[in-house]
């Protein structure tokens, strides 16, 4: 797993297209950071936000069938 800076608690949940993990958490890399990915959309300076569990920059805001764990035709209990 990649280097987080710190691991915050938010109040949508958020989904891994990477490794599929659903949570409230997510994680922050700071731009020092040599794990930091320099990608489009990030202002200069910022930390970027990442799967706290990978630490993938495909990490967003879950859609309804991510929260319903629709996307594997299953139930998938939440991460807290």
């Amino acid at each position: 797993m990649a280097k987080v800076d710190r691991i915050l608690t938010g109040e949508e949940k958020n989904f891994c297209m990477r490794c599929n993990y659903l949570s409230y958490e997510y994680g922050e890399v700071e731009p020092e950071n040599s794990n930091f990915v320099d990608s489009e959309g990030i202002p200069e300076g910022e930390a970027q936000v990442v799967c706290p569990k990978c630490g993938s920059i495909s990490y967003m805001i879950a859609s309804e069938e991510e929260e319903e764990g629709e996307w594997l035709g299953e139930k998938k209990q939440l991460s807290v």
